[in-house]
């Protein structure tokens, strides 16, 4: 089974933070490790730098360090891949939000409490 693209994609896109993690990486990426690790509540560092490597080596998406500045900077960007997946997930959030109501009663997931800072 470990052939099958559904068995694939399941097995990276399954485990906790990795949907959340590319949808942060989208509108905030570029800001760094901190900005996502502040943005995203209760994730680890260790965890947060363990899905950032699995997303990387998946070619979902491309980090960039900048050594010529104090304090060295890294950066985070979609791939052509992972916006391709990000399209997927904005329809998974449509669908969500089509025909379940939200527990928080958010529109956005922007203004969930659970994932992002006020």
């Amino acid at each position: 089974m470990p052939k099958c693209p559904i068995f694939k994609a399941a097995s990276l896109l399954g485990k906790k933070w990795s949907i959340v993690l590319l949808d942060e990486i989208e509108k905030n990426g570029e800001q760094g490790f901190n900005l996502i690790f502040k943005n995203l509540k209760h994730i680890s560092p260790k965890i947060l730098s363990k899905r950032l490597k699995d997303l990387e080596d998946s070619n979902l998406i491309q980090k960039s360090v900048y050594t010529n500045v104090t304090p060295m900077k890294t950066s985070y960007y979609l791939t052509e891949k992972g916006l391709e997946l990000s399209q997927i997930i904005k329809l998974f959030k449509e669908w969500q939000l089509k025909y379940n109501e939200l527990p928080c009663g958010k529109i956005k997931c922007s203004e969930c409490p659970f994932y992002y800072t006020k």
